[in-house]
């Protein structure tokens, strides 16, 4: 039964997060419930968000539109987007949580030739698919790169940005990769909006 999904008037304004005093611009958690419940109430923050489902199953609401994640599954939330999530399954429910400033996308921030990258991801209307199913995820190793990623922002061990950094390059070039053969106009010329959006 489909329900009409009513964007809560108290939405939680994620603040920015800081490690030892500086800005942390990429973040992994695993969120995890037992049986049905609410995963993360209604909230909206400057990062991309992605989510991967590892156990159980989930509804999730990104800016009203409504997405359900089985295990395996990837969803793409977009910075500045309105985002709630429910546990569904009656057992137990996980899911990785990467959250990545979009300027991680373009540093440095001068640069043209990478900043027109981030632009699909910070803006309504640009881009393509938000859920990719199990069978995609898979065939294309993102639930390896996703454990990797949280493996390394677990631990932080020595050289650590260099292997998140070049892992999250790979994810989001599929993506990016996905949309444009899947016929999405990405628009990808650098703005004065996205040069203000991305400062």
């Amino acid at each position: 039964m489909s329900h009409t999904y009513v964007i809560p008037e108290n939405i939680l304004v994620e603040p920015k997060r800081y490690r030892n005093g500086i800005p942390d611009d990429v973040d992994s958690h695993i969120q995890q419930h037992m049986g049905p419940a609410v995963a993360a109430l209604a909230h909206i923050h400057d990062l991309i968000e992605l989510l991967y489902c590892l156990d159980g199953s989930f509804k999730a609401f990104l800016n009203g539109i409504e997405y359900r994640l089985e295990k395996g599954c990837l969803l793409l939330i977009k910075s500045q987007e309105i985002h709630h999530i429910f546990a569904e399954s009656a057992e137990l429910n996980r899911y990785i949580v990467l959250k990545i400033d979009p300027r991680f996308l373009c540093i440095p921030i001068q640069s043209s030739f990478e900043s027109k990258f981030a632009l699909p991801f910070t803006m309504n209307g640009k881009g393509g698919k938000r859920l990719y199913a199990a069978q995609e995820v898979n065939e294309a190793k993102l639930g390896w790169l996703i454990h990797e990623l949280h493996h390394e922002l677990t631990w932080r061990t020595y050289g650590y940005e260099l292997a998140v950094r070049a892992h999250i390059s790979r994810l989001f070039l599929w993506i990016l990769r996905y949309w444009e053969a899947n016929g999405v106009s990405l628009g990808c010329e650098v703005s004065d909006h996205l040069r203000t959006a991305l400062s």
